[in-house]
């Protein structure tokens, strides 16, 4: 997969299925062609949003919205292809379910950004600047006797990008297979539907 996560489904790759529904009038068939595309592009970001946060080999605990705005697919030319690709900016940490302030003890934030994995940060806290709820953490220096003193500088924590999840989740091989699967089964239920 490319850096930013980049997945194409080419439906002239499967032509023998075009094949052996060729009882159709050329307008038929490409309609038939257009509308599984359609469906299967429909479906994409679902099975992105499944593998990075369940199936994959590293889980993540990201909200499902927040996952699929950060995918964008494009239907490219003729409708014959489309590409799906990944934002590369990294998220907010605010982003991923569990993030919570740990005002009330002292501690800090906990975060879990990967399933089952809580880190808690000692010298974070959450604030909500212009662009929404994030997650700072704010370097402490040692004062006098040993004290922590001091309010600068502090820095913005960010977890990993939708890309990365993609790369890291979602092997390219493994969605496309899945995607031409479906892109199949969409194929047959509209030629079906054209015959009728």
């Amino acid at each position: 997969m490319a850096g930013s996560g980049f997945i194409r489904l080419d439906t002239r790759d499967l032509r023998d299925v075009q094949q052996i529904f060729s009882k159709l009038l050329p307008q038929q068939l490409e309609r038939a062609q257009r509308v599984a595309l359609n469906r299967t592009r429909r479906g994409t970001k679902a099975a992105i949003s499944t593998l990075v946060r369940g199936r994959g080999r590293k889980p993540y605990n990201i909200k499902a919205a927040r996952l699929k705005r950060g995918i964008t697919v494009t239907t490219i030319r003729d409708n014959s292809y489309y590409i799906v690709q990944g934002e590369s900016k990294p998220i907010s940490l605010t982003s991923f379910a569990g993030t919570r302030s740990l005002r009330a003890s002292g501690r800090g934030v906990s975060v879990e950004v990967l399933k089952g994995q809580r880190v808690a940060i000692a010298t974070g806290f959450i604030r909500q600047p212009i662009g929404g709820k994030q997650v700072f953490r704010r370097a402490f220096k040692s004062g006098q006797r040993g004290a922590q003193v001091g309010r600068y500088p502090i820095k913005r924590l960010t977890g990993p990008s939708v890309a990365t999840m993609m790369e890291q989740n979602a092997a390219e091989d493994d969605l496309g297979r899945s995607l031409a699967a479906r892109y199949e089964d969409e194929l047959a239920r509209a030629i079906r539907y054209a015959l009728r």
